[in-house]
């Protein structure tokens, strides 16, 4: 299987595209045993081979490790690909809940750091 095999969707209103099968990257440092950073980088980049463009993490999938692992792993290709994550999950119930962009930036290791973007009208 090829990139140009798999088919591409239009996801919301804002033009984005992507695969439309994705990658659920919870596995990698949560639920399913032992943490597998090796295994999980292998398996994102293998994904990105077959064609998967769009990958789904959140910080509290390893307090933050998941995303680190998917960050490393996507560099080479990182214009290539999006990536969906939960800003702000928090271990503490008095910490906010409100997403931030230096959040999702930063925890998925993109240099230089995204820049601040405007929430779309609805």
């Amino acid at each position: 299987m090829t990139n140009a095999e798999l088919k591409v969707r239009r996801v919301g209103r804002q033009g984005l595209e992507a695969a439309e099968i994705g990658f659920g990257a919870m596995g990698i440092t949560l639920a399913y045993g032992e943490a597998d950073p090796s295994g999980g980088t292998a398996a994102i980049r293998r994904a990105h081979e077959l064609g998967v463009t769009m990958f789904d993490t959140a910080e509290m999938y390893g307090w933050g490790e998941n995303e680190r692992v998917l960050g490393a792993a996507v560099a080479p290709f990182r214009d290539e690909v999006t990536i969906a994550t939960s800003a702000r999950s928090s271990r503490t119930p008095s910490a906010s809940s409100a997403p931030t962009t230096s959040t999702c930036c930063t925890s998925t290791a993109r240099t230089p750091p995204c820049p601040s973007r405007k929430s779309p009208a609805r």
